[in-house]
């Protein structure tokens, strides 16, 4: 059997990828959901324009869509934090991550007692 290379059988053949059926939604849902739109309410204008769904795959397009911008926004602009939904603080909560400093080092936290907590409040 002859072997080919990835780029020769990319030129092949073509990509199978399932598309959903949301897709051609993807800005109308992404958003009426950043305007508090509820999930809900989303599904009824999918309905109107003649798309049945399930909460669920909604839930999954949106989660999945939502990911993928945030993502994106990292990757263009690095220096800048993405924020976290509570979701996500949830499931990482326990775990440790170790910054390092700008020479490698762990960073160590230094507790200034002179702080008083109730006046930043």
């Amino acid at each position: 059997m002859t072997k080919i290379s990835a780029a020769e059988f990319i030129k092949k053949h073509q990509a199978t990828g399932r598309n959903s059926k949301l897709e051609p939604y993807k800005a109308d849902i992404l958003l009426l959901k950043s305007q508090g739109y509820t999930q809900q309410q989303i599904l009824d204008f999918l309905r109107l324009n003649g798309v049945t769904v399930g909460m669920t795959t909604l839930n999954w397009f949106i989660r999945s869509r939502m990911e993928n911008i945030d993502k994106k926004s990292v990757q263009q602009n690095p220096a800048t934090p993405s924020p976290v939904s509570s979701e996500k603080a949830n499931t990482t909560e326990n775990k440790q991550v170790q910054v390092q400093d700008q020479n490698g080092e762990p960073r160590k936290f230094e507790f200034d007692p002179s702080v008083d907590a109730k006046k930043l409040m």
